[in-house]
C-alpha cells in the first residue's frame, strides 16, 4: 500500500461512505483511504496522518468544508455537494480547493473521482515544481545581484520582454536614474541613441538566438559598440557584452564606458594623420646640384638655369628675404658702406 494514494474522505452520509468504499473495492482503485464523519474527526485524523488528497462533503454535521480549510493548508482538496451553488464553488476555489463536484442521486460523481484525484495530484506536483523553480530563481537572483554589485562594470539583467529587471550601482551612475525609475519599468533600448537603435535591436535579437544555438553561430561576437544616452541626454561611447542566464529567458548585459578611450583614439588618429600630411608636404634637397661657378645659377632637371634662391624655394619649404652682405656693399656702394662703418653698423 506504500505506493497507493493516501485519501481522506470527510463524509457524514453513511450511504455515500459505502458507495465510496464499494467503488474503490470493485474498481480495485489504488487508494489508501480513511473516512471521517465530521469536521472534528477529520481534524484529529489530519494531525495523526499525512494525506495526499482530501475529498470532503460540503455540508457536514458539525460544520462545512470551509471549516476544513482552517486546518488543511497544503493538501489538494476536492469538494462534493448535493446542491450546485456557484457562490459556494467560487469561494471554495478561492480558498484553494482543486475541484468542485456535484453529487447526483445515482452517485455517478464517484466514477469521475479517481480521475479528479489524479489530476489534483498532478496539479499539486506542478505547483510544487513551480514554487521550487521560483525559489531557486530567487536564490540565483540573490547570487547574481551580489556578483553584479561587486563586478565594477555597469551591468543590467534583462527580462524576456527587454525590460530591465535589475541594474547595479555602476549602471545607475552611468544612466543617471534610480533603481525605482528603472527596474521593472524601462526597456534597455531606451538608452540606445536613435542613430544606433535599429542596428542594436537587430543585433540583440540575433545574439540571443546565437547564444542559444552556439554550434550554428560559433564566430558571432557577443559584444558591440553603440552611443548611450543618459538621463541628462549626455552621449557616451559604450562597449557592451551580452550573455544568457542558463535555464531562464533572461540576458545579462555589461556596459563599459569607452568615451575617454575613443577620444584618445580619435586624437591619436588625428595626430598620425597630421604628421603624415606634414611629411607629405616636406620637400628635401639631395644629390649633386649643378651650379654656375660665376653667377651661381643652378641647372634644374629640365636643363634650365635658375636663380639659386628660386631653385631652393621650389624644392623645399624655404623662403628668401633679400639683403646685401658687407663685402658686396663695399664693392657696389662704397659711400654707403663707409657711412655705415662710421656709424658702427657693419
Amino acid at each position: 500500500m506504500d505506493s497507493a494514494i493516501k485519501v481522506l474522505l470527510i463524509e457524514d452520509d453513511l450511504i455515500d461512505q459505502k458507495a465510496f468504499t464499494r467503488l474503490i473495492e470493485e474498481k480495485n482503485i489504488s487508494f489508501d483511504y480513511v473516512i471521517a464523519g465530521s469536521v472534528k474527526e477529520a481534524k484529529k485524523l489530519s494531525e495523526e496522518k499525512k494525506f495526499d488528497v482530501i475529498v470532503v462533503d460540503f455540508n457536514l454535521g458539525d460544520g462545512t468544508a470551509f471549516d476544513v480549510f482552517n486546518f488543511i493548508k497544503d493538501t489538494p482538496m476536492i469538494i462534493a455537494t448535493g446542491s450546485g451553488n456557484e457562490s459556494i464553488a467560487v469561494k471554495a476555489m478561492k480558498l484553494g480547493a482543486y475541484d468542485y463536484l456535484i453529487k447526483d442521486y445515482d452517485r455517478n460523481y464517484l466514477k469521475v473521482l479517481p480521475i479528479t484525484v489524479n489530476n489534483a495530484l498532478k496539479y499539486k506536483k506542478n505547483e510544487r515544481d513551480r514554487k521550487k523553480a521560483l525559489e531557486d530563481l530567487r536564490k540565483n537572483e540573490k547570487i547574481y545581484r551580489t556578483i553584479f554589485e561587486t563586478t565594477g562594470t555597469a551591468t543590467i539583467m534583462i527580462a524576456a520582454n527587454s525590460i530591465i529587471s535589475f541594474a547595479n550601482s555602476e549602471f545607475l551612475n552611468l544612466s543617471g536614474y534610480t533603481k525605482k525609475e528603472i527596474e521593472g519599468k524601462i526597456k534597455w533600448f531606451k538608452f540606445v541613441h536613435q542613430d544606433d537603435l535599429k542596428r542594436i535591436e537587430n543585433y540583440y535579437q540575433s545574439i540571443k538566438y546565437a547564444l542559444k544555438n552556439p554550434k550554428k553561430f560559433p564566430e558571432l561576437e557577443s559584444h558591440n559598440e553603440f552611443h548611450f544616452i543618459n538621463k541628462q541626454n549626455e552621449i557616451k561611447d559604450i562597449l557592451m557584452n551580452i550573455g544568457l542566464i542558463p535555464g531562464t529567458k533572461r540576458t545579462i548585459i555589461s556596459l563599459l564606458d569607452i568615451t575617454e578611450r575613443k577620444k584618445i583614439e580619435f586624437e591619436k588618429e588625428k595626430l598620425i594623420k597630421d604628421l603624415k600630411n606634414a611629411l607629405d608636404e616636406v620637400k628635401t634637397l639631395s644629390g649633386l646640384i649643378p651650379i654656375c661657378t660665376n653667377c651661381k645659377k643652378i641647372r634644374d632637371d629640365s636643363g634650365y638655369w635658375t636663380q639659386v634662391e628660386h631653385y631652393i624655394s621650389k624644392h623645399s619649404d624655404v623662403d628668401f628675404s633679400h639683403s646685401i652682405c658687407p663685402d658686396c656693399m663695399k664693392k657696389l656702394y662704397p659711400k654707403v658702406y663707409e657711412k655705415m662703418k662710421n656709424d658702427g653698423k657693419t
